[in-house]
């Protein structure tokens, strides 16, 4: 069962990168509405990646099957704490030197790679303190 949900995942993770590619490729030298004058097409190209990447796994996470079974969780808590801590910290010290967004545009090695590993591990952990405290209440009802 765990491997049919791995696979509807990754079928939608990747949907998701074939989408954001295609409207990627319609607005990147649209009229009025260029991407390019926001973000460097490394950023753009990185956040189409992790937009894939963290749709497969929030997707897996909350269908249970992301986990081994009894795998303990908590670890990859702490590991994503640890990843939240360290990029938020070093994405201050981006926007503190002023290198964060250089002439209005957000640059993958500028901060932006900060961003995006920030905002991936957020979703990441909370898809599983949600699964967990979804757990917690099936078992408080099973008693």
């Amino acid at each position: 069962m765990q491997l049919q949900i791995r696979g509807n995942a990754y079928k939608l993770g990747f949907s998701v990168i074939i989408v954001l590619l295609a409207v990627t490729g319609l607005l990147y030298d649209t009229d009025g509405l260029n991407i390019s004058n926001y973000m460097t097409t490394d950023m753009l190209l990185f956040l189409i990646l992790y937009a894939g990447v963290t749709v497969f796994a929030v997707y897996s996470i909350l269908n249970d099957a992301f986990f081994r079974v009894l795998e303990n969780r908590n670890r990859y808590l702490l590991l994503c704490a640890f990843i939240i801590v360290s990029n938020a910290a070093s994405l201050l010290q981006s926007i503190r030197s002023g290198r964060f967004l250089e002439h209005g545009v957000l640059d993958f090695g500028a901060g932006g790679s900060n961003l995006l590993c920030l905002i991936c591990f957020l979703m990441v952990s909370g898809a599983i303190v949600i699964r967990k405290a979804g757990r917690n209440e099936d078992e408080d009802e099973e008693s």
